[in-house]
C-alpha cells in the first residue's frame, strides 16, 4: 500500500478559482510568513481574503512572491525597492498584453479590410462586364 502526503492546502471559492492558503505560499516561494507579510503590507502581493478574513493568493501571487523573494536574494534589494521594481514589472507585463490585444486587433481589421477590398473588386469585374 502506497502512502501519500499532502504538503498544499486548496482553498476553492464559488467561481472555482483555486487560492492558496498563507502557509503554501511562504512554502512554496521560499519565504518566511513573516516575510510574506510584508510583501502583503508594502503591496508587493495582494491576497484574497477568505469568509474567515484569512489571506488566500492565486497562482499569479504565488509567481509574484517568488520574483520578488529572488529579486530580495540575488541584488538584495530592500522592501520599498523591490515595490517600486515589482510594481514597474507588473506595468511593462500588462502593456505587452495590452500590445499584443491591439495587434491581434489590427490584423483583424487588416482581414476584413482585405475582404472588402477583394468584394469591390469582384463588383467592379462584374460591373465591367456589363458596360
Amino acid at each position: 500500500m502506497t502512502e501519500y502526503t499532502v504538503r498544499y492546502t486548496l482553498v476553492q471559492y464559488e467561481d472555482e478559482q483555486t487560492r492558496y492558503s498563507a502557509e503554501t505560499v511562504a512554502e512554496m516561494a521560499g519565504v518566511s510568513l513573516a516575510e510574506l507579510a510584508r510583501y502583503a503590507g508594502e503591496g508587493i502581493v495582494q491576497p484574497h481574503r477568505t469568509s474567515d478574513g484569512s489571506p488566500a493568493y492565486s497562482l499569479a501571487d504565488l509567481r509574484e512572491v517568488a520574483s520578488a523573494a529572488r529579486l530580495r536574494r540575488e541584488v538584495d534589494l530592500d522592501l520599498e525597492t523591490l515595490e517600486v521594481i515589482m510594481h514597474l514589472r507588473r506595468q511593462v507585463v500588462e502593456s505587452h498584453r495590452q500590445m499584443e490585444a491591439l495587434r491581434r486587433s489590427f490584423m483583424q481589421r487588416e482581414r476584413d479590410l482585405l475582404e472588402i477590398i477583394n468584394q469591390l473588386r469582384q463588383q467592379m469585374a462584374v460591373e465591367a462586364r456589363w458596360r
